[in-house]
């Protein structure tokens, strides 16, 4: 379910990111085309940021990664 949110929510921001880059592009003339690829590269960089949030957790339970500080000083 929190990959699922997590997806609703990029997806949410990444439209927003390309409308912006794609409406700056068409509405302010040909000397700002550069907004477009700029925002594309913004939202790659948001995606794998999210990407990376949600494979963390279980990479680091694959590998068997200790324990936070304050778990193990209970032990």
């Amino acid at each position: 379910m929190i990959s699922n949110a997590w997806h609703h929510r990029s997806d949410a921001l990444s439209s927003i990111g390309t409308v912006l880059g794609i409406s700056g592009a068409i509405l302010l003339g040909e000397s700002w085309r550069i907004l477009d690829p700029i925002a594309g590269v913004i939202v790659s960089f948001f995606v794998l940021k999210v990407a990376w949030d949600i494979a963390k957790p279980s990479i680091d339970e694959l590998l068997d990664s200790s324990l936070p500080e304050t778990t193990e000083k209970d032990y």
